[in-house]
């Protein structure tokens, strides 16, 4: 079992950003514990505590690490002009976005994403929806360039 001591460089050494590694190396831990048992000592509750007290000390709260994955479930769609820069938020759900927060949700209760078998819509459902949506983006993008004055797409 570890010192006290080393769980706590271990701890802040992650806090301020170091990869496993680097914080277990620092912490005086041998290479081929490194290699072997870096995930499992990152789990002891201890180290765990101390992680959670160096980032509190550090104005780093559960809620702000949690906030981008929450805000992550409710992303939307972002076009953006390939000249000006310009953004637009399309109402339109980013799909991709949002599950990948789910997951990171799911991870973090310690579940795993269930399979599922999604029912695939037929091609020219697809290519209509499609159509739409890319129209109705170029819609927004060209009103959003037009307020700001901006030279056509």
């Amino acid at each position: 079992m570890a010192k006290q001591k080393d769980q706590r460089k271990v701890a802040w050494g992650l806090a301020r950003g170091l990869s496993k590694a680097e914080a277990l190396r620092q912490a005086g831990y041998a290479e081929s514990t490194i290699d072997h048992k870096s995930s499992q000592i990152i789990r002891r509750p201890q180290i765990q505590s101390f992680l959670t007290d160096a980032l509190e000390r550090m104005g780093v709260t559960t809620e702000k690490l949690l906030k981008p994955v929450v805000d992550g479930l409710h992303a939307n769609v972002v076009v953006k002009h390939s000249e000006s820069l310009a953004a637009v938020v399309t109402d339109v759900p980013d799909l991709s976005v949002r599950m990948q927060a789910h997951d990171r949700i799911v991870d973090l209760y310690g579940g795993k994403p269930r399979d599922v078998d999604p029912k695939v819509p037929s091609p020219s459902t697809l290519e209509t929806a499609a159509t739409e949506l890319l129209l109705t983006l170029r819609d927004k993008l060209q009103a959003t360039i037009a307020a700001k004055a901006l030279p056509p797409v």
